[in-house]
């Protein structure tokens, strides 16, 4: 770690932005200091922010749910053919799915 203080960053996108330039140039950047700053990380760089989450229980602490920035579990094969069985015989829910799927669902 840098052993010179963490700059004082006036905005959330400084912030992005310091990140991203030492991505890019291949050193570590300052971890993110606010909720603020963890939640812009994981929409700008999601794989790269995965090594400064804190513990479930700390997420939870702030306001985060315990799963934040972590891939969920796929599905159990049961579920998986619960589904495709629903998709098979219901029209409205594979409507719906396929809105979600294409991106028209609300965002």
């Amino acid at each position: 770690m840098n052993s010179r203080p963490r700059p004082q960053f006036q905005t959330v996108d400084e912030y992005i932005d310091h990140v991203d330039a030492a991505i890019a140039a291949g050193v570590e950047p300052w971890p993110p200091a606010t909720i603020t700053e963890l939640k812009a990380v994981f929409d700008h760089f999601p794989d790269y922010a995965r090594r400064w989450l804190p513990a479930p229980k700390i997420l939870v602490s702030i306001g985060l749910p315990a799963d934040f920035g972590r891939d969920p579990k796929p599905l159990s094969e049961s579920f998986q053919e619960r589904i495709l069985a629903t998709l098979e015989v219901d029209a409205e829910f594979r409507a719906a799915v396929s809105l979600l799927l294409n991106g028209g669902g609300a965002k």
